[in-house]
């Protein structure tokens, strides 16, 4: 893994391998970018909590800056080493939150009027996706 000072220029200049490889920083430890076999460029921080290594994305970099990844990368690693815990831990506790009703909605009213036909649209809604996962068959006024 090698170290450079993490700007534009050289994340630009990082050559793409047939597998995926982090650079490290060398004035922030932690702070790294990894560059993926299809030449996409992710920012990222890690660190070792509990004997673990962890790894939080911060960003793509073109949609994310260095500048401001660093930014956010020097504000997890200061939660890291002081008392406000784990940047990863609140990440997982955070996907794991969502229930499977709460997915439903998010996928009717942000995917579904954005990705669908206006006839697909109304299939989604009449099949009831809101309403909570039964072990029974759906009731008639669910079916088409």
């Amino acid at each position: 893994m090698p170290k450079i000072k993490i700007t534009k220029r050289t994340v630009e200049a990082l050559k793409v391998a047939t597998k995926d490889y982090i650079a490290f920083d060398t004035d922030l430890p932690g702070f790294g970018v990894r560059v993926m076999p299809s030449g996409k460029r992710f920012f990222l921080v890690q660190y070792r909590r509990h004997g673990r290594t962890r790894r939080v994305m911060l960003g793509q970099f073109g949609i994310v800056t260095a500048e401001l990844a660093r930014r956010e990368a020097t504000i997890k690693l200061g939660s890291v080493r002081g008392a406000d815990g784990d940047p990863a831990a609140l990440r997982d506790t955070e996907r794991q939150s969502t229930k499977m009703k709460e997915l439903g909605e998010r996928f009717l009213h942000q995917y579904v009027p954005v990705r669908c036909k206006p006839s697909t649209q109304a299939e989604y809604t009449a099949l009831c996706l809101i309403s909570p996962i039964r072990q029974t068959a759906p009731s008639a006024s669910c079916r088409k």
